[in-house]
């Protein structure tokens, strides 16, 4: 299985989830049914702030999770990120509760974490930096895994 292949299912299967427990479940489901892969989880930044929009933030994160993806399928890593879900479903949640949530996925699922340029300005990928630190797992950037293919 191929990261793209990976990636377009899991956003395929989220689709049609309602809340964040049923975006779970199916993450679980989806990586439970993978062997001989490692998992990767971009982090970035979604919010919006300096003028750029939520859309713009979460199109740009969907295109270097693809990047890094077809890069690292090579290593047997598959790639996923936050811009997986259906956009209603973090709407809907409390900020903190969306905060939870993804530093839950990275600590359940995640082995290496990619950060992506200006991570650091949004909490939510800073928190889920310092937890993937905290376990001692892979960190590396989305720099790197671009410059490497060159």
């Amino acid at each position: 299985m191929g990261t793209t292949l990976f990636y377009n299912e899991l956003k395929s299967a989220l689709s049609s989830a309602h809340t964040l427990q049923e975006v779970e479940r199916i993450i679980q489901k989806e990586i439970q049914n993978i062997s001989g892969f490692s998992i990767g989880f971009v982090v970035g930044k979604v919010t919006a702030s300096d003028g750029d929009t939520r859309e713009s933030n979460l199109t740009l994160l969907e295109k270097r999770t693809k990047e890094i993806g077809l890069i690292e399928q090579s290593n047997n890593i598959l790639v996923f990120s936050s811009s997986v879900i259906p956009a209603f479903i973090e709407v809907s949640a409390q900020k903190d509760e969306f905060y939870i949530f993804w530093e839950q996925i990275v600590e359940k699922y995640a082995d290496i974490l990619y950060t992506t340029p200006n991570f650091e300005a949004s909490k939510g990928a800073s928190a889920e930096i310092s937890l993937a630190q905290k376990m001692g797992k892979i960190i590396t950037s989305y720099d790197k895994v671009i410059i490497s293919k060159k």
